[in-house]
């Protein structure tokens, strides 16, 4: 159901049918590291979010699927309105993980649970 490429220093995981009349937002989810401290990256994600979509949940820590912080919004409550999750975490190195889920809102209980089941296996590799 989903493909695994790597673009530079991401890893994306997209769903293989997207759609070709563009009448949802593509599906997937960004791994990628940053350098940045993760208070930095709290605030920059932050300030995207607000900017972007109209409906945003509040900020919490969770600890399901992965330990982290958790931003989640997204455009309106149409079906194909576009969801986003940023889950933030320290990668152990002074750095910080961010991973992007990006689908719409009818695919909460699809793609949205799935891509919370890839997370709960994802580990941390020295």
């Amino acid at each position: 159901m989903y493909t695994v490429t790597n673009e530079q220093d991401n890893k994306i995981i997209a769903a293989k049918t997207q759609s070709t009349e563009n009448s949802y937002p593509e599906v997937f989810m960004e791994i990628r590291q940053s350098e940045k401290s993760l208070e930095e990256i709290l605030t920059e994600i932050q300030t995207i979010v607000q900017k972007e979509y109209a409906i945003i949940k509040e900020q919490a820590i969770v600890h399901t699927p992965i330990s982290a912080t958790l931003f989640e919004a997204r455009q309106g409550d149409e079906w194909n309105d576009e969801v986003v999750r940023f889950y933030i975490f320290p990668n152990e190195k002074g750095g910080t993980f961010i991973i992007k889920q990006q689908f719409f809102f009818e695919a909460y209980e699809g793609h949205g649970v799935r891509m919370d089941n890839m997370l709960k296996t994802f580990e941390l590799i020295n």
